[in-house]
């Protein structure tokens, strides 16, 4: 009886032993499958304060970023703009249309409407143009502007007449606005059709 006794009191501990290295794999096992142990409430407001982060980052890069890209393409606008009056009032002239006439604009007039799109700066990169002539400005490198008169509507006030602005570089490239702070009125009076312009063939 002392043996038999004995022999249980050495089992069970065995047993025991078994049935808590079973629970250990089974539990281990379930991580596996699962992939990581869960993570605490602490790391998961550590994601998602990172998350609101990046978010409220991108949101106040991305504005800067458009706003700088807008800006670099109308200094380049405002650069072709200058070499293309030097060079209107070196010949004195750029060829225009209307529609109706192929003329000979003197370079002053050039040189005003020119002075005034670079005085008022960029207006609404994102308008339509409007249907219409309009007048272009031929430069003998190739390039062309085209300016017409154009309605204007903004949540304050209704049917503004602004002016389009259209500058095709000589590689084809174009950069378009409109504006209302620009009256339409006085440029285009500055370079439409005049019983003593020069026609041009």
């Amino acid at each position: 009886m002392r043996f038999l006794w004995s022999n249980c009191a050495a089992v069970a501990p065995r047993r025991a032993l078994w049935y808590n290295i079973g629970e250990v794999i089974r539990v281990e096992d379930i991580y596996k499958k699962v992939g990581s142990r869960p993570r605490s409430k602490r790391d998961a407001l550590l994601w998602i304060c990172l998350g609101l982060a990046i978010v409220v980052a991108a949101a106040c890069i991305w504005p800067a970023a458009w706003a700088l890209r807008e800006s670099w393409k109308f200094k380049s606008f405002s650069s072709d703009l200058t070499r293309q009056t030097l060079s209107a009032e070196r010949e004195g002239f750029v060829a225009a249309d209307d529609g109706q006439h192929h003329y000979r604009l003197p370079s002053g007039s050039v040189g005003y409407v020119f002075d005034t799109l670079l005085y008022y700066g960029m207006g609404n990169t994102k308008a339509a143009a409007p249907e219409g002539d309009g007048v272009e400005l031929e430069f003998s490198d190739g390039a062309v502007l085209w300016l017409c008169p154009t309605q204007i509507t903004d949540e304050y006030r209704e049917n503004i007449t602004g002016i389009f602005v259209r500058y095709t570089d000589p590689e084809g490239k174009q950069y378009s606005y409109d504006s209302d702070r620009i009256s339409a009125q006085v440029i285009m009076t500055m370079v439409e059709y005049k019983k003593n312009y020069e026609l041009v063939g």
